[in-house]
Protein backbone atom coordinates (compact mmCIF):
# COMPACT_ATOMS: atom_id res chain seq x y z
CA UNK A 1 0.00 0.00 0.00
CA UNK A 2 0.88 4.02 -0.41
CA UNK A 3 -0.18 6.58 1.25
CA UNK A 4 -2.86 8.56 -0.27
CA UNK A 5 -1.77 10.94 -2.96
CA UNK A 6 -3.69 12.80 -6.09
CA UNK A 7 -2.05 11.99 -9.58
CA UNK A 8 -2.44 11.13 -12.85
CA UNK A 9 -2.88 7.46 -14.19
CA UNK A 10 0.55 8.26 -15.61
CA UNK A 11 2.20 8.76 -12.62
CA UNK A 12 0.66 6.26 -10.59
CA UNK A 13 1.96 3.75 -13.32
CA UNK A 14 5.30 5.27 -12.64
CA UNK A 15 5.19 4.68 -8.88
CA UNK A 16 3.89 1.16 -9.20
CA UNK A 17 7.10 0.61 -11.72
CA UNK A 18 9.41 2.23 -9.73
CA UNK A 19 8.44 0.49 -6.28
CA UNK A 20 8.21 -2.93 -8.02
CA UNK A 21 11.17 -3.11 -10.42
CA UNK A 22 13.32 -0.22 -9.36
CA UNK A 23 13.29 -0.05 -5.27
CA UNK A 24 12.08 -3.19 -4.35
CA UNK A 25 14.80 -5.33 -5.68
CA UNK A 26 17.70 -3.67 -3.46
CA UNK A 27 15.66 -4.23 -0.22
CA UNK A 28 15.70 -7.61 1.75
CA UNK A 29 14.00 -8.82 4.50
CA UNK A 30 16.14 -9.92 7.57
CA UNK A 31 14.66 -13.13 9.71
CA UNK A 32 15.92 -14.41 12.95
CA UNK A 33 15.63 -17.98 13.86
CA UNK A 34 11.76 -18.33 15.65
CA UNK A 35 11.18 -19.95 18.80
CA UNK A 36 10.65 -22.88 18.77
CA UNK A 37 11.19 -23.46 15.33
CA UNK A 38 10.99 -21.54 11.90
CA UNK A 39 11.98 -18.45 10.41
CA UNK A 40 11.00 -15.20 12.44
CA UNK A 41 10.56 -11.75 10.65
CA UNK A 42 13.03 -9.22 12.45
CA UNK A 43 13.80 -6.24 9.97
CA UNK A 44 14.95 -4.98 6.67
CA UNK A 45 18.00 -3.58 4.85
CA UNK A 46 19.25 -2.09 1.60
CA UNK A 47 21.87 -3.86 -0.40
CA UNK A 48 24.24 -1.34 -2.15
CA UNK A 49 27.59 -1.51 -4.22
CA UNK A 50 30.26 0.58 -3.12
CA UNK A 51 33.77 0.77 -4.56
CA UNK A 52 33.19 -2.98 -5.91
CA UNK A 53 32.67 -4.39 -2.34
CA UNK A 54 29.28 -5.32 -1.66
CA UNK A 55 27.45 -4.26 1.88
CA UNK A 56 24.00 -4.51 3.45
CA UNK A 57 22.53 -1.39 4.94
CA UNK A 58 20.18 -1.40 8.23
CA UNK A 59 19.70 0.17 11.75
CA UNK A 60 22.00 -0.87 14.04
CA UNK A 61 19.19 -2.03 16.92
CA UNK A 62 18.43 -4.68 13.84
CA UNK A 63 22.10 -6.39 14.11
CA UNK A 64 22.94 -5.36 17.63
CA UNK A 65 22.61 -8.75 18.84
CA UNK A 66 23.76 -10.40 15.91
CA UNK A 67 26.53 -13.18 16.54
CA UNK A 68 27.32 -16.78 15.74
CA UNK A 69 25.15 -18.09 18.16
CA UNK A 70 22.41 -15.96 17.33
CA UNK A 71 22.66 -15.33 13.25
CA UNK A 72 20.68 -13.55 11.33
CA UNK A 73 19.16 -14.77 8.05
CA UNK A 74 18.08 -13.24 4.59
CA UNK A 75 16.11 -15.05 1.91
CA UNK A 76 17.40 -15.97 -1.46
CA UNK A 77 15.80 -18.14 -4.37
CA UNK A 78 16.95 -21.58 -2.72
CA UNK A 79 16.00 -20.44 0.57
CA UNK A 80 17.51 -19.24 3.88
CA UNK A 81 21.05 -17.93 4.06
CA UNK A 82 22.99 -16.96 6.92
CA UNK A 83 24.74 -13.33 7.05
CA UNK A 84 28.40 -13.46 6.92
CA UNK A 85 30.66 -10.56 6.88
CA UNK A 86 32.04 -8.11 9.15
CA UNK A 87 29.57 -4.96 10.93
CA UNK A 88 30.20 -1.68 11.92
CA UNK A 89 27.78 0.29 13.68
CA UNK A 90 26.38 2.78 16.01
CA UNK A 91 26.16 3.35 19.26
CA UNK A 92 22.09 4.49 20.09
CA UNK A 93 22.69 5.59 23.42
CA UNK A 94 25.93 8.07 22.43
CA UNK A 95 24.78 9.04 19.41
CA UNK A 96 21.98 11.12 20.01
CA UNK A 97 19.15 8.92 18.23
CA UNK A 98 21.44 7.40 14.99
CA UNK A 99 20.64 3.89 14.75
CA UNK A 100 22.82 3.18 11.86
CA UNK A 101 24.97 -0.20 10.84
CA UNK A 102 26.63 -1.51 7.52
CA UNK A 103 27.68 -4.88 7.05
CA UNK A 104 30.73 -5.94 4.31
CA UNK A 105 29.03 -8.60 3.22
CA UNK A 106 31.66 -12.06 2.41
CA UNK A 107 31.89 -13.38 -0.69
CA UNK A 108 31.12 -17.06 0.50
CA UNK A 109 27.33 -15.81 0.39
CA UNK A 110 28.03 -13.70 -2.40
CA UNK A 111 26.43 -15.63 -5.31
CA UNK A 112 23.06 -16.59 -3.65
CA UNK A 113 22.31 -13.21 -3.16
CA UNK A 114 23.68 -11.76 -6.06
CA UNK A 115 20.83 -14.48 -7.85
CA UNK A 116 18.20 -12.88 -6.18
CA UNK A 117 18.77 -9.16 -5.33
CA UNK A 118 19.92 -6.09 -7.40
CA UNK A 119 22.89 -4.06 -5.34
CA UNK A 120 22.32 -0.03 -5.51
CA UNK A 121 25.38 1.77 -7.14
CA UNK A 122 26.98 4.74 -5.15
CA UNK A 123 25.43 7.06 -8.29
CA UNK A 124 22.30 6.13 -6.64
CA UNK A 125 22.79 7.80 -3.15
CA UNK A 126 22.04 11.54 -2.36
CA UNK A 127 23.04 13.84 1.09
CA UNK A 128 19.41 14.94 1.65
CA UNK A 129 18.84 17.52 4.50
CA UNK A 130 16.73 20.04 3.19
CA UNK A 131 13.22 18.15 2.57
CA UNK A 132 10.65 18.65 -0.39
CA UNK A 133 7.60 19.72 0.69
CA UNK A 134 5.55 16.83 -0.91
CA UNK A 135 5.01 13.42 -0.85
CA UNK A 136 8.13 12.06 -2.51
CA UNK A 137 9.32 10.16 -0.08
CA UNK A 138 8.87 6.09 -0.54
CA UNK A 139 9.15 3.89 2.44
CA UNK A 140 9.65 0.26 1.07
CA UNK A 141 10.19 -2.54 3.61
CA UNK A 142 8.45 -5.43 5.29
CA UNK A 143 6.21 -4.87 8.23
CA UNK A 144 5.82 -7.97 10.61
CA UNK A 145 2.26 -7.73 9.88
CA UNK A 146 2.70 -8.60 6.10
CA UNK A 147 2.84 -12.41 7.06
CA UNK A 148 0.60 -15.41 7.01
CA UNK A 149 0.75 -19.51 6.86
CA UNK A 150 0.18 -21.30 3.91
CA UNK A 151 -1.87 -24.38 3.37
CA UNK A 152 1.48 -26.12 3.12
CA UNK A 153 2.59 -24.54 6.75
CA UNK A 154 5.25 -21.98 5.22
CA UNK A 155 5.43 -18.50 6.08
CA UNK A 156 4.51 -15.78 3.60
CA UNK A 157 6.09 -12.06 3.68
CA UNK A 158 4.96 -9.29 1.63
CA UNK A 159 6.59 -5.63 0.91
CA UNK A 160 4.68 -2.42 1.59
CA UNK A 161 5.65 0.73 0.26
CA UNK A 162 4.10 4.23 1.30
CA UNK A 163 4.96 7.77 -0.49
CA UNK A 164 4.78 10.15 2.40
CA UNK A 165 5.45 14.16 2.92
CA UNK A 166 7.52 14.87 5.58
CA UNK A 167 6.83 15.74 9.14
CA UNK A 168 6.05 19.80 10.20
CA UNK A 169 8.85 21.11 12.96
CA UNK A 170 6.02 20.60 15.77
CA UNK A 171 6.46 17.03 15.25
CA UNK A 172 10.39 17.18 15.60
CA UNK A 173 9.89 18.97 18.95
CA UNK A 174 7.33 16.73 20.11
CA UNK A 175 8.92 13.33 19.79
CA UNK A 176 12.37 15.50 20.51
CA UNK A 177 13.81 14.66 17.18
CA UNK A 178 16.96 16.89 15.72
CA UNK A 179 16.53 17.44 11.95
CA UNK A 180 20.58 16.86 11.49
CA UNK A 181 20.28 13.92 12.31
CA UNK A 182 16.66 12.56 11.35
CA UNK A 183 13.91 12.80 8.73
CA UNK A 184 10.56 12.41 9.84
CA UNK A 185 7.90 11.71 7.71
CA UNK A 186 3.86 11.88 8.33
CA UNK A 187 2.19 8.26 8.49
CA UNK A 188 -1.85 8.86 8.46
CA UNK A 189 -4.21 6.40 9.18
CA UNK A 190 -5.24 5.84 5.76
CA UNK A 191 -3.84 3.98 2.71
CA UNK A 192 -4.33 3.55 -1.05
CA UNK A 193 -3.59 0.37 -3.24
CA UNK A 194 -2.06 1.96 -5.96
CA UNK A 195 -2.76 -0.93 -8.69
CA UNK A 196 -6.87 -0.91 -7.22
CA UNK A 197 -7.20 2.39 -5.65
CA UNK A 198 -8.76 1.13 -3.09
CA UNK A 199 -8.38 2.79 0.17
CA UNK A 200 -7.29 0.70 3.27
CA UNK A 201 -7.10 1.41 7.23
CA UNK A 202 -3.10 1.30 7.84
CA UNK A 203 -3.13 -1.61 10.62
CA UNK A 204 -2.02 -0.81 14.54
CA UNK A 205 2.39 -0.84 14.28
CA UNK A 206 4.31 -1.81 11.71
CA UNK A 207 7.63 -3.52 13.36
CA UNK A 208 9.81 -4.43 10.74
CA UNK A 209 10.27 -1.60 9.18
CA UNK A 210 13.80 -0.72 10.69
CA UNK A 211 16.58 -0.95 8.83
CA UNK A 212 14.54 -0.25 4.83
CA UNK A 213 15.40 2.61 2.68
CA UNK A 214 13.80 6.17 2.57
CA UNK A 215 13.73 7.18 -1.22
CA UNK A 216 13.84 10.42 -3.25
CA UNK A 217 11.65 10.40 -6.10
CA UNK A 218 12.12 12.33 -8.54
CA UNK A 219 9.66 13.24 -11.37
CA UNK A 220 9.70 15.18 -14.44
CA UNK A 221 7.47 16.40 -16.63
CA UNK A 222 8.73 17.72 -20.04
CA UNK A 223 5.43 18.33 -22.14
CA UNK A 224 3.13 15.32 -20.71
CA UNK A 225 6.03 13.05 -20.98
CA UNK A 226 7.23 11.87 -17.71
CA UNK A 227 10.48 10.51 -17.04
CA UNK A 228 11.57 9.57 -13.10
CA UNK A 229 14.54 9.08 -10.73
CA UNK A 230 15.20 8.40 -7.12
CA UNK A 231 18.05 8.50 -4.77
CA UNK A 232 18.55 6.59 -1.39
CA UNK A 233 18.20 9.46 1.32
CA UNK A 234 18.06 7.20 4.51
CA UNK A 235 17.79 4.59 6.72
CA UNK A 236 14.10 3.60 8.65
CA UNK A 237 14.95 3.45 12.16
CA UNK A 238 11.55 3.85 14.70
CA UNK A 239 7.50 4.75 14.40
CA UNK A 240 5.43 6.57 16.49
CA UNK A 241 1.87 6.27 17.45
CA UNK A 242 0.36 9.16 19.29
CA UNK A 243 -0.30 12.76 18.76
CA UNK A 244 1.50 12.37 15.95
CA UNK A 245 1.54 9.60 13.41
CA UNK A 246 4.94 9.17 11.67
CA UNK A 247 7.69 7.08 10.86
CA UNK A 248 11.66 8.38 10.83
CA UNK A 249 14.85 7.36 10.44
CA UNK A 250 18.64 8.65 9.80
CA UNK A 251 20.32 10.57 7.03
CA UNK A 252 22.42 8.60 4.82
CA UNK A 253 25.44 10.87 4.77
CA UNK A 254 26.31 9.32 7.87
CA UNK A 255 26.75 5.76 6.29
CA UNK A 256 28.91 7.40 3.75
CA UNK A 257 31.12 9.37 6.21
CA UNK A 258 31.31 6.03 7.80
CA UNK A 259 32.47 4.29 4.97
CA UNK A 260 34.81 7.19 3.46
CA UNK A 261 37.21 6.93 6.86
CA UNK A 262 36.49 2.91 6.92
CA UNK A 263 36.95 2.26 3.59
CA UNK A 264 38.19 5.21 2.41
CA UNK A 265 35.12 5.57 -0.11
CA UNK A 266 35.30 8.16 -2.51
CA UNK A 267 31.80 9.46 -3.21
CA UNK A 268 30.83 12.44 -5.74
CA UNK A 269 27.38 13.30 -5.57
CA UNK A 270 26.33 12.77 -9.40
CA UNK A 271 23.52 15.36 -9.99
CA UNK A 272 19.89 15.12 -11.23
CA UNK A 273 17.52 17.66 -12.51
CA UNK A 274 15.94 20.33 -10.31
CA UNK A 275 12.53 19.61 -11.65
CA UNK A 276 9.70 18.12 -9.48
CA UNK A 277 6.49 17.53 -9.81
CA UNK A 278 4.56 18.68 -6.73
CA UNK A 279 1.40 16.51 -6.07
CA UNK A 280 -1.62 18.70 -4.96
CA UNK A 281 -5.18 18.23 -4.51
CA UNK A 282 -7.74 18.32 -7.75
Amino acid sequence: MIEKINTSKEVDKMLDHIMSTELAPHTCQIFEKGRPKGMKPYGAGVMVILNEMYFLLTASHVVEDWSDENQLFIKSKRGYISIVGTMSQTDIAKSEGVDLAFIKLDEVILPEILAGYKFLPLSKFRKHINLLDAAQYCVIGYPEINKKIDSKGIMQTGTSAYFMAPSKQKVYDYYNLKKRNHISLEFKGKGMDIRTGESKKLKGHHYGLSGCGLWLILIANNQNVYSYDYRLIGIMTDFRRGKYDCLFGNHIEFILQALQAFKHLNYKEIPVADVYTRYENS
